[in-house]
């Protein structure tokens, strides 16, 4: 496992592939553990570093010095990680150039939303329309193993659930009928926001704050329905395939990419939400 993921750190670091995409490739025998851990260092290099007792310099270069420590992790792993998880991250996570751009930008805000980075997020779910995040939790609760928590429907978006650390989805029934897809939940948001930002606008402030206790209302039905939309940089079309849901069929998404593999599998996401206005 060691070795599998040292091949994807240098991977990330020399070529242009997605974590995800690196992920994928792997054996089925290391693909959990290396799931659990690369996101980890990722996140936080230099306080996993510390932790470790591991001098890194320019985690952020491909250096890697840090995995000299990453042996302990291999041998209890779940146990180590999520004791890492539960403690903060610092700017010091973070290149110098990241940390000048985000104090300027951010002034006062900048120290706490990079400590945010670190954590482990969440992982999002979108409902389809025909079944509602409801129907997706009640099935969901049936047949998936929650090991982190139990699902809960999200407050950021109204046909979202929010899954607490990581949990296998992609073997459920639920999954692979279409009637969800993993996805965050801003940007589940943010597509409901380009088809309506008359409904969704006050949602949104200027400057990053914790959401408000209001849950967003589930998106108008029969309002804007014939519109045309462009994605014109849909990669495997996350968001195409959220716009094209939420519009129930109607309208008209037109998915643009430079890479013909990612339209390629939008195609297949596509077939598997029976989506027939996108293209």
């Amino acid at each position: 496992a060691l070795s599998t993921m040292l091949e994807i750190w240098e991977q990330l670091f020399s070529t242009p592939v997605h974590l995800d995409s690196a992920i994928s490739k792997i054996p089925p025998t290391y693909k959990s553990i290396v799931a659990r851990i690369l996101p980890v260092v990722l996140r936080r290099p230099m306080a996993l570093a510390e932790q470790l007792g591991v001098d890194v310099r320019s985690p952020w270069k491909g250096d890697i010095a840090l995995w000299d420590g990453i042996e302990p992790l291999l041998e209890d792993s779940i146990h180590q990680i999520e004791k890492i998880e539960k403690q903060a991250g610092s700017d010091k996570d973070f290149p110098d150039h990241f940390v000048k751009g985000m104090t300027e930008d951010w002034g006062a805000h900048a120290g706490p939303l990079m400590q945010e980075l670190t954590r482990d997020p969440p992982m999002g779910l979108r409902a389809s329309r025909s079944k509602g995040s409801g129907k997706l939790l009640q099935a969901l609760r049936t047949e998936a193993d929650f090991p982190h928590g139990g699902p809960a429907e999200s407050r950021v978006s109204p046909v979202g659930v929010s899954v607490a650390g990581y949990a296998a989805i992609a073997g459920t029934t639920a999954f692979q009928e279409g009637w969800c897809e993993i996805q965050d939940e801003g940007s589940q948001f943010i597509a409901l926001f380009a088809l309506w930002p008359e409904v969704y606008g006050k949602f949104l402030t200027p400057m990053p704050s914790a959401f408000g206790n209001e849950r967003p209302p589930e998106p108008p039905r029969g309002r804007s329905l014939s519109c045309n939309v462009v994605d014109a940089c849909a990669g495997a079309g996350g968001k195409a395939l959220s716009l094209a849901d939420y519009l129930e069929g109607r309208g008209r998404v037109f998915a643009y990419d430079v890479s013909n593999t990612k339209l390629q599998a939008l195609k297949r996401r596509a077939l598997r939400w029976n989506l027939n206005n996108i293209q």
